[in-house]
């Protein structure tokens, strides 16, 4: 029975990973399945954690479906960087006419603030979220503690990347910005509230 689920759950990610690079490529992809493509991706990923903790205990399947993620995504990087680049085919002054900045082209204080967005965004915003909805799936998950705190740590990782990725993707940083603060806000209350009624 393990390993049926251990096989599940590694096609589950490399589905996930295949959805992800083609929406990446912006190709490959049918129109209808453009826009949940992320979600449904990160979903089997959720899913494939969920068989990892089925087939193993909590505290090890799942940091090695964590593992196994990591290691098949770094090869698709791999694979994609191996690949013959068409601009590398072109003469010197073709690829820095591409690559170089339009030297009219200035910093501007629009351009600052989205600078500024992002950055708090993937350096303060987005981990402190993380922590708090870990919090969360540590105080209200059920079952015994160290399945908790492989939901904690799980949550923790997953709301992490997703806050980077919505921050630093978004077209409006700072509303990207305003609610990753909103629901880290959330989150924390919902972990202080026991606190403060004395339930825990």
């Amino acid at each position: 029975m393990s390993l049926v689920l251990t096989l599940f759950a590694v096609a589950l990610i490399l589905a996930a990973l295949a959805i992800l690079y083609l929406k990446w490529r912006g190709q490959g992809l049918p129109a209808w399945a453009d826009r949940a493509a992320v979600p449904v991706a990160w979903l089997a990923l959720a899913i494939s954690a969920v068989l990892w903790m089925m087939a193993y205990k909590p505290d090890f399947g799942l940091p090695v479906g964590f593992l196994i993620a990591m290691s098949l995504a770094l090869c698709l990087i791999v694979w994609r960087n191996a690949k013959d680049d068409p601009a590398r085919l072109k003469p010197e002054k073709d690829r820095r006419a591409r690559t170089m900045p339009d030297v009219k082209e200035r910093f501007t204080l629009r351009k600052g603030g989205r600078i500024a967005a992002r950055l708090l965004s993937s350096l303060v915003v987005s981990p402190l979220m993380g922590m708090a909805v870990g919090l969360v799936a540590w105080l209200y998950m059920p079952g015994h503690g160290s399945t908790r705190y492989a939901w904690a740590v799980f949550a923790f990782v997953t709301a992490s990347a997703i806050g980077l990725v919505i921050g630093n993707s978004a077209q409006r940083p700072w509303r990207a910005l305003g609610f990753l603060s909103l629901t880290g806000a959330i989150s924390a209350a919902v972990v202080g509230l026991p606190l403060l009624t004395g339930a825990h």
